[in-house]
This record gives structure tokens, sequence and C-alpha cells, in this order.
């Protein structure tokens, strides 16, 4: 699909880029692996490519267009009953509509929301926790073997690079250390609210297993 969208740059002039009307002739079961496609990808996994779409930028966003396109379509006659000629227009006219919705995310930035001093050693983030200058002193978030449930407000970091989250607790918000191997989920957590997608504040599921640290947000 991306060497199909490419432009011929040869010519030294920038021109419109369609894709060819083949791209539209399919049968029923065609259709339905297009269809498939957008439900695992799209639906039970809406997520994963809404991160990954900020890493390989446009070519995904306009394969997730395609697949959105093809999905709008009931079956094979549908298509046929449109006009292969025009499908091409249409479809880049429906992926140029993704692009500028996915550029208005992007440009989304991280609200500036200022701290307040409340000690000499500590301060209280936005959820009203403590946290300390001296990230040695921070309490790490208990994780036993299983399941561990807590309620997250937000999800961040300390001086030194350190994941942490605030968790509510009862009446109370107390913020804690994440162990290290959380550090790429909780980058990853906090580029999608940069994006717009906003998985916090929410129920976190922490868990241990043979070693090995996860989280799912419920």
């Amino acid at each position: 699909m991306k060497k199909a969208l490419t432009n011929d740059y040869a010519n030294e002039r920038i021109e419109k880029t369609l894709l060819e009307p083949g791209w539209f002739i399919l049968d029923d079961r065609q259709l339905g692996l297009y269809k498939k496609l957008y439900q695992i990808i799209c639906v039970d996994n809406k997520y994963w490519y809404s991160t990954y779409s900020g890493i390989y930028s446009d070519d995904l966003v306009a394969f997730i267009a395609l697949l959105q396109f093809m999905s709008q379509f009931e079956n094979a006659e549908a298509l046929r009953n449109e006009n292969y000629d025009i499908l091409p227009e249409h479809f880049n006219t429906f992926a140029c509509q993704a692009l500028q919705e996915r550029y208005a995310v992007v440009g989304n930035k991280l609200p500036i929301e200022f701290v307040q001093n409340a000690g000499d050693d500590f301060f209280l983030n936005q959820r009203g926790a403590k946290v300390f200058y001296d990230e040695s002193r921070q309490p790490l978030l208990p994780i036993t073997k299983g399941k561990n449930v807590y309620k997250v407000l937000s999800i961040g970091f300390g001086n030194t690079g350190t994941p942490m989250v605030t968790i509510e607790n009862g009446r109370e918000t107390v913020c804690y250390k994440l162990p290290f191997e959380y550090s790429e989920w909780a980058m990853t957590v906090v580029g999608c609210v940069n994006m717009g997608e906003k998985l916090v504040p929410g129920e976190v599921l922490f868990s241990l297993e043979n070693g090995k640290y996860y989280a799912d947000i419920l």
C-alpha cells in the first residue's frame, strides 16, 4: 500500500496519488478479510493501533483508513454498485480526513499544571499526593504474586526518570514508585494521553507472574 501511494518524485512534480481501481474489486471473501482485520486492529486492540500509529505515522493511519473504508460496505455487491473509477477518489478523501484528524491529535500537548509546595522535602502533585524530592523516600507500589488491582489516578515520572503512579487509597491519594520494568508501559500511557487517548483515571491490574511484571487497564 505504501508503494502504491508513493508519488513519483522523479518528475519533480507533486501530484495526487490514488490507489488503482483494482484495490476495490473484491469478492465477499476478500472483503470479509478486510472486516476481520478492522475488528482485530481497530476494535479489539484499539489502544495498540492508537499507540503505534504515533510511531509509524502516516503509513499506518492510511492503512487503518483503508480498513475502515472497506468495512462500510455490507458485501461485495455493494462495492460493485459503486463506480470503481470513483472509489479511489472517495477513499482518498476518506484517508485525508483521517490524516487531518490524526495531525490534530498529535498536535495536542499535555497541560501544564503547577505543583503545590508543601514542605522542604516534598511537594503535592496535581492529585494531592505527596512526592518527595528524594525519590529514594518514595514508597514502592506493593505488587505481590498474582493479581493486584488499583484505582490509578495518574501516571508520570520522577526527576530521574523513575515511573510513578498515583493511587486512590480510600479517601487519600498516594504516589508510589513503580518497578523499573514498568518504564516502557508508563511511557506508552503518557504518550497516549499526549495524543488524546485518556487511559486513566481508571482501574489497572498489575500482575507479577514468573518474575515478570504486567499491567492491564480494565
